[in-house]
């Protein structure tokens, strides 16, 4: 009886055992592309040495990693650390629950990173760096469940892109400080959910769409605008300047 005992005890140990490595074999996987996604930029005011192969990511101690319920790896927060060189967003599709990414506040440059192939994001946060270019107009169309876009004081160029009206979850949209030129797309004041409108400071032009001029609850800036028209800017779309010298009677 006591040797069966035993035996039961011993194996109720193993099971436990077991069961206890494997979130932690889970965590360690999860080192492996945020290992790479480190390697492929470079790191010019502080560093990463936390970030190391073969340890816990949501162990508390690596900078700037945030974990959902300490299980796994639900953001990366990396800013003012001088980052600069190009990120392959291909090294962070392993990371499954990944929701939030911030690089804000770098070096970063060249054209958008291809971030819509995650498609769980919810925040990606990229304000004050130079990337540019133009963005693909349906760069954003499977980012269905993006909240927060902050993309302000880069230095892209071109239409803001449509896509950005196919997110029926987006609160928060900051383009200001960038070079975007064009016409406000009107479907983006039709987005239900949206409660921050940033334009300002573009090169953006034709009338501020109704959508957003009159749409309640909504924190809107379009200052900075040359070309726009409407309530929102106080000019009358019906408004044409003279040109220079036009109406002089100069006999």
């Amino acid at each position: 009886m006591a040797a069966v005992l035993n035996h039961s005890f011993i194996l109720v140990l193993l099971l436990f055992c077991c069961f206890s490595i494997i979130p932690s074999l889970q965590h360690v996987s999860e080192s492996e592309p945020l290992v790479r996604f480190k390697n492929s930029v470079k790191i010019t005011k502080g560093d990463l040495n936390s970030w190391r192969a073969g340890t816990d990511p949501c162990s508390g101690k690596w900078f700037g990693i945030y974990c959902q319920k300490g299980l796994t790896v639900s953001g990366i927060h990396v800013t003012r650390l001088g980052l600069s060189g190009s990120i392959t967003v291909d090294d962070l599709k392993d990371l499954p629950n990944l929701k939030t990414i911030r690089l804000d506040n770098n070096l970063l440059s060249g054209p958008l990173p291809h971030f819509f192939k995650l498609r769980g994001l919810k925040s990606l946060m990229l304000s004050n760096n130079s990337f540019s270019g133009e963005i693909p107009d349906d760069f954003f169309k499977d980012m269905t469940k993006l909240k927060r876009l902050f993309l302000d004081h880069n230095k892209f160029e071109g239409n803001i892109p449509s896509s950005l009206t196919q997110l029926p979850q987006l609160e928060e949209l900051h383009l200001q400080e960038n070079n975007f030129t064009g016409e406000i797309p009107v479907e983006i004041g039709n987005i239900k959910s949206l409660k921050t409108l940033d334009l300002s400071v573009n090169n953006l032009e034709g009338p501020v769409p109704e959508s957003i001029t009159n749409k309640k609850n909504l924190a809107v800036n379009v200052s900075g605008n040359e070309g726009l028209c409407g309530e929102l800017v106080d000019l009358s779309c019906d408004y044409i300047p003279l040109d220079e010298g036009q109406g002089r009677d100069d006999g």
